[in-house]
């Protein structure tokens, strides 16, 4: 049995967010244009250097959390293993483990965690697959394997629940409560674990969670939402408040009803907050409007990666004819990305991540600045 306690998620998921100091939607003018991500809100000011840019990326986070996603809820990054069991697959080459945990201040909530660990001396990348409740699969695991990497699925279905019993008095969506499940188990992994690479992707809303937990989180080194409209997409109201649509955003955003034109935030915001770590973002055959925000989301992100050096970690793949959703596919293509960018092995599949564009849905006439400056 062991306890741990670490801090390790971004300093500006902390801060407080003053329901004074961001103007309402009857304050905020219409634009069919995405909002500048080198532009301080409300101000003449621009970013012109590295300090800037990471004061403006603290800046976009607390707006996000303002006008979709609600406060976060604090990490805790405190656990105790009650028991931990090993069982070797695949001839020993993998071995999976199921871990019973408590999470909290008091550590009095159980959790159930089940991953896979290549059987061997030097730290692997793992790759983890935020879901709604289902298992990992060993099958899918030891396909995993085969191309070198770790594995699990993490479930989201639990921390809802257990997030809202810790900090009753957090308005905070549903979403934020997932985020936070998953950066505690990603703290439980890395602290138990070496890993080379932390990887992290989802589909849909699930998708939006990985999205959300990689930008807090300084340990994920790729994020790679599927098929995920991550809110929100500025003009596509039939997509936000259409019939059967599930409301994910917090009060705030349910005022932007009609008036998405309005939001002075966008899904190239999440981007901006990830970079210079690596963003990869995977579309198909769905509502023109989902994959007109990927695009556009991609192109507003290709000028910051530039600016900021790191142009090879910002991808976007097209895997239609398929619509949305996810399959043992889209693993491999976000696998495809990270051995691109992190081992310099080019996919056997051919497969491209730099050739998907659109002049006509370049939503932006803003530029980078000049070289940043340190």
């Amino acid at each position: 049995m062991s306890i741990c306690l670490f801090a390790s998620v971004a300093s500006f998921q902390q801060q407080a967010i003053g329901e004074d100091k961001y103007p309402t939607v009857d304050q905020l003018p219409a634009s069919d244009l995405l909002p500048d991500p080198f532009q301080f809100f409300g101000s003449d000011r621009r970013v012109k250097t590295k300090e800037d840019w990471e004061q403006r990326q603290s800046e976009m986070m607390e707006m996000l959390h303002h006008y979709i996603y609600g406060p976060p809820f604090p990490q805790i990054n405190k656990y105790k293993v009650e028991s931990r069991t090993e069982v070797p697959l695949a001839g020993g080459d993998v071995i999976k483990y199921t871990a019973d945990l408590k999470l909290g201040p008091d550590l009095s909530h159980p959790v159930t965690v089940v991953y896979y660990l290549l059987n061997n001396k030097e730290p692997s990348s793992i790759l983890i697959y935020v879901v709604a409740r289902e298992e990992p699969k060993d099958e899918d695991a030891i396909d995993i394997a085969k191309r070198g990497y770790d594995y699990t699925a993490l479930r989201v279905a639990p921390y809802e629940k257990i997030a809202r019993k810790i900090y009753p008095d957090i308005r905070g969506t549903r979403t934020m409560a997932w985020v936070w499940g998953m950066n505690e188990m990603i703290n439980y992994l890395t602290r138990e674990h070496e890993f080379d690479k932390v990887i992290l992707t989802g589909c849909s809303r699930y998708g939006r969670v990985a999205t959300l937990a990689g930008a807090l989180n300084q340990r994920v080194d790729l994020t790679a939402p599927i098929t995920t409209l991550a809110h929100a997409v500025h003009h596509f109201d039939e997509i936000m408040w259409g019939p059967g649509n599930v409301k994910w955003g917090n009060e705030e955003y349910d005022t932007f009803a009609g008036k998405m034109n309005q939001i002075p935030v966008d899904r190239h915001f999440l981007g901006a907050v990830i970079a210079p770590r690596a963003y990869l973002g995977i579309m198909g055959a769905e509502k023109p409007a989902f994959n007109e925000g990927h695009v556009e989301a991609y192109e507003a992100l290709v000028p910051v990666y530039e600016w900021l050096g790191v142009s090879k970690k910002l991808g976007l793949y097209d895997h239609s004819p398929r619509g949305h959703g996810v399959d043992l596919d889209d693993l491999h293509t976000v696998l495809d990305f990270s051995d691109l960018i992190f081992y310099r092995k080019k996919p056997d599949s051919g497969k491209r991540f730099d050739q998907i564009s659109n002049p006509d849905l370049v939503g932006f006439k803003w530029e980078a600045p000049a070289a940043a400056k340190e």
